[in-house]
């Protein structure tokens, strides 16, 4: 079965420092929680043959901490989300787990919110 890996890097050092690096079932999007405020995205099928790329992209800091990156033939993109409308999506997190959205929860001002992921394991 074909994975995806996804890496995200931050500027810094000769190659950039990896924010996150996990593996996916071959997604078109994915959310990711928390990325640095500008990043680099590389994805791999199977860890070697490389797909798409995006560089320096930015994080929308009004748009509240989880942007979408989606995969656009070889390149990879990046815009604010809401994540109340995307339930059940992929989710990275920094380190690189992944798992699915489940739950989101704004405060009445959004300064603030709850959310809630669900991991899936197994063995390889």
């Amino acid at each position: 079965m074909s994975s995806y890996t996804w890496i995200v890097r931050a500027p810094g050092g000769a190659d950039g420092v990896v924010f996150a690096r996990g593996r996916s079932a071959p997604i078109e999007r994915i959310l990711v929680h928390a990325p640095p405020p500008v990043f680099d995205v590389e994805v791999f099928e199977d860890g070697e043959r490389l797909v798409a790329r995006g560089t320096e992209l930015r994080t929308d800091d009004a748009a509240g901490p989880i942007q979408l990156l989606t995969l656009d033939d070889a390149s990879v993109t990046r815009s604010p989300v809401d994540p109340v409308d995307e339930l059940d999506a992929i989710v990275l997190l920094g380190g690189g787990e992944i798992g699915t959205l489940t739950a989101w929860e704004w405060s009445e001002d959004r300064s603030g919110w709850r959310w809630s992921v669900r991991f899936d394991g197994g063995r390889s």
